[in-house]
């Protein structure tokens, strides 16, 4: 495929996901998840003002959805809180959360509530090309709440300035 053919797809599959995406709230329980395939693909958060805030990729779309639930397994939760409830004097049992802790109970069910409430989600399986269409979307989108950008995706460029 020539970079012109790989753009066109990787455009296609964005407007897909962006454009014509099946925009829809948050699961609040994980029995909603039945109808999320358990295939690879590409999933963003927008917030409430149509932005873009979060883009992912993975192996397996129910997976990953099904870690959202959990702040130890997914970066996402712990942006939020960064971002919208870290504030000492307005959330005083504040605790920073990690890859092996969770946060206190409020603040879980205030990551809950902020996802169920303030975010939609699209999703689509990408079978092929998943990690380069996330890098596509990263690059064009202000995505505030990818605190930890890889380091490859911020310097890969597909071969286009070489």
């Amino acid at each position: 495929m020539s970079y012109q053919e790989i753009d066109h797809y990787l455009n296609n599959l964005r407007n897909e996901l962006l454009v014509n995406g099946n925009w829809q709230r948050f699961f609040a329980t994980k029995e909603e998840l039945t109808n999320v395939p358990k295939r690879a693909g590409v999933y963003v958060f927008r917030n409430e003002e149509d932005k873009i805030v979060y883009v992912g990729e993975t192996g397996s779309l129910y997976a990953r959805m099904k870690n959202l639930f959990d702040t130890r397994n997914h970066n996402l939760r712990r942006s939020i809180v960064k971002k919208f409830y870290s504030d000492i004097e307005q959330f005083p049992n504040y605790v920073l959360a990690s890859a092996s802790d969770k946060f206190d109970k409020a603040t879980e069910d205030r990551v809950n509530n902020h996802l169920c409430q303030e975010l939609w989600l699209a999703f689509m399986e990408v079978p092929l090309g998943r990690k380069e269409l996330e890098l596509q979307l990263l690059k064009e989108v202000d995505t505030s709440c990818n605190l930890n950008i890889r380091a490859g995706h911020k310097q890969a460029d597909h071969g286009q300035n070489a």
